[in-house]
Order: C-alpha cells, then structure tokens, then sequence
C-alpha cells in the first residue's frame, strides 16, 4: 500500500513543482501524536503532504490538491482551500486507502491581524474507501497568533477517526500545539 502511495506523492509534487509562490510547513504535537504538513502553492492551487503518527494507532498519510483564494477579498482575511486528499491509513490492525473531499480555513480577526482562528474537515464515504477501511472522518480547530511575519503558533483540537467496519475506531483526538512557517 505504501509503494502505490510513495509513487502518487512523488507524481503529486512534480504535478505541484512549476512556479512556487509559497511553500509552507506546519509541525503540531501533542504528548501521543504528532502531524507534519508541507505544502506547495502555485497560484490558485496547493499540493500538500500529511502525515500524522499516533504511536499507539498508527499512521495516516495524505496527498491532497486545493484550490486556494481569499474569500474575503476587501474585507478581514479568509483563506481558503477546498478539493480533495487521498489517504492512507496503517494500524496496527486493519489498513486501507480512501479519496476524502473537505477543506481548510484561516481567518483573521478584524482589528487584532496577529490573531486568528482555523480549521479542516476531510470525509470520505465507503464509495471511495477500500482495502479494510469503510470511510474516514478528521476535523480540526484552532486558534492562532502570528508571532512574525511569516510564522504562526497554534493551540488546536484534532479528531481522526477511521471506520473499519466495525464502527469508527479514534486514531487520534486531542489538543495540540503547533507551529506554522511560510516560505
């Protein structure tokens, strides 16, 4: 499973590797988890890599493509992207591959531009779920605080939760501290 997803990460990224207008790379951690980020961004579109480790639980592994904007263009900062990650999940147990659609937001409080609230949210249905996994479900919140122009810190609340068929077993869901830097 993981050589099919190493090839997709390797095709993503050189898909991903005309121009680049940003490159991003978010690191959060909680005392049993920890995710990494990095993301390239061309334009409208952004490629990322994730990986988040439970170490009692397991892996995820996430390719995903978004379309990025401003929705808020004039107005307080909202950043968002929306399409879709291919996901691989590894416990100790069952594993299996899903195609989730979702999305991510940042947006900047008016009036106080260092600080920020942001969230995710991925689902992917049975339909585009195989191998021992049924359907996936993560989602994200968070506060921030832009400590310099091109870094942020977070305190957030992550919850994945893979269904294997036997209903929706927790990989990981707590609070976690993080960092984000743009390039």
């Amino acid at each position: 499973m993981f050589k099919v997803l190493k090839i997709i990460t390797i095709s993503f990224f050189l898909l991903g590797s005309g121009p680049v207008a940003a490159l991003t790379l978010d690191l959060n951690l909680s005392d049993e988890s920890a995710e990494l980020k990095v993301a390239n961004q061309g334009g409208i579109l952004e490629t990322q890599f994730s990986w988040i480790h439970e170490q009692d639980h397991g892996d995820v592994l996430g390719l995903a493509l978004h379309m990025v904007d401003d929705a808020n263009p004039g107005g307080s900062r909202l950043d968002m992207g929306i399409g879709g990650r291919v996901l691989a999940v590894d416990t100790p147990g069952p594993d299996g591959l899903a195609l989730a659609i979702g999305g991510y937001f940042r947006y900047t409080i008016p009036n106080m531009n260092r600080l920020g609230i942001g969230g995710d949210l991925y689902h992917a249905p049975s339909i585009v779920s195989g191998g021992d996994l049924e359907r996936y479900t993560q989602w994200a919140i968070r506060g921030e605080y832009q400590i310099l122009r091109q870094a942020n810190v977070y305190l957030g609340y992550r919850q994945v939760r893979p269904d294997f068929g036997g209903g929706s077993e927790t990989l990981d869901s707590g609070i976690h501290v993080g960092l984000r830097l743009n390039f």
